[in-house]
């Protein structure tokens, strides 16, 4: 049995709501009779992304993001001049939402830096919605309590390799962020629950592609559910000019999606000698890369933008992203209204959305959509 298909068998039988939402994905995912035969129009999408802020604790040398010194961490911003929705936006939204239940993915930026994080999932909970959180778990040991105390769904936290190789990319913090995740286990542990079921996310970089079998057993020693290895995004620097440049006048936010130059320093060899072991390994986590990449591709992968893996995009049929300024869309440069003017359900089919979609069919991916990590295929 594949990871994916093993991670989604495990996490149906623990919550019944992924269940729901896993079996109308597939269903969706093997007919894709919206995408074939209605002419732009979608079924309502299975994800809600929402961003709730760009400001973020750390600056990770690999970020799409931002990209800049690892070791300068973000300062404080003046609270006016912060561009946040008003927590009231927020939560009509998810009342509008909330009749065809999708799964809301809280992410930004460091989504527990947001000012109004808890009482936001209590909200979504009181809904009873599927809350995925995707946080760095800087603030973990902070905040493990409540998120237990809130049956949060599940915790995506990021951990790039042993200590010495996480902390290249994302500073000292290697330490903290595993004292966190045992003080959440000993909550949980405490309160007899399984939840926030636990996903450790790898980011593939060239500090730690020959370190991937080490993160198998820090996944198992820390209890996780399951570990997901990241193939990262990224632009050679044709591609970021012309992609990042052009955008410049219109970035949402200060953020380059791309930002990230890739200059040829990760180790494909290594990295498909260790794919290898683990898809033979026996263990209690359920383990997968994504995209999912056969191996025999990993090299044009990394090597060859212009080598067309699929060139499509199921992304605006099934998922949808809300910037911390309320901007909507299939894609952060993409946004095609704003949830403080605009009806969710008037919008998900409006003219604007399907002439994106028929665009996107018809022409295939626009420049810089290549290596996208949210791009679905």
């Amino acid at each position: 049995m594949s990871g994916r298909l093993t991670h989604l068998v495990k996490s149906s039988l623990r919550n019944p709501l992924y269940a729901y939402h896993t079996l109308l994905g597939k269903l969706k995912e093997t007919f894709r009779f919206d995408y074939r035969f209605m002419n732009g129009y979608s079924f309502l999408p299975d994800t809600i992304r929402i961003d709730l802020t760009y400001r973020c604790n750390l600056r990770c040398k690999i970020c799409f993001e931002f990209g800049e010194d690892v070791n300068e961490l973000i300062k404080e911003e003046k609270p006016e001049k912060i561009k946040e929705l008003p927590f009231g936006n927020l939560i009509s939204f998810i009342e509008e939402v909330r009749s065809f239940k999708p799964t809301l993915y809280l992410s930004g930026g460091e989504p527990l830096i947001y000012t109004n994080i808890l009482e936001l999932i209590e909200c979504i909970k009181e809904k009873n919605l599927y809350c995925l959180i995707n946080t760095n778990g800087i603030l973990l040991k902070e905040f493990a309590q409540a998120l237990v105390d809130l049956s949060v769904d599940k915790l995506v936290i990021s951990i790039d390799g042993p200590e010495d190789a996480h902390n290249l990319n994302r500073g000292k913090t290697f330490n903290k962020i595993i004292e966190g995740i045992k003080y959440l286990n000993s909550q949980k542990r405490i309160r007899k629950t399984i939840f926030p079921l636990i996903r450790i996310n790898s980011l593939i970089t060239p500090f730690n592609s020959e370190h991937l079998m080490d993160m198998v057993n820090i996944a198992e020693e820390l209890e996780a559910e399951s570990l997901s290895f990241q193939h990262p995004m990224f632009a050679n620097e044709q591609m970021r000019k012309s992609y990042v440049e052009g955008k410049r006048d219109k970035a949402i936010n200060g953020i380059n999606i791309l930002g990230f130059t890739y200059e040829g320093s990760i180790n494909i060899g290594a990295i498909l000698d260790q794919a290898k072991i683990i898809e033979s390994k026996k263990s209690k986590l359920t383990i997968y890369f994504y995209p999912s990449i056969k191996l025999g591709d990993l090299h044009y992968y990394y090597n060859n933008l212009d080598y067309e893996f699929k060139k499509v995009c199921y992304t605006p049929w099934r998922k949808v992203m809300v910037t911390p300024t309320g901007e909507i869309g299939p894609c952060v440069h993409y946004p095609l209204g704003n949830i403080t003017r605009d009806r969710f359900k008037t919008l998900w089919n409006s003219p604007g959305y399907r002439a994106f979609r028929n665009a996107i069919k018809k022409n295939g991916l626009f420049s810089g959509c290549e290596r996208c990590c949210l791009r679905e295929y």
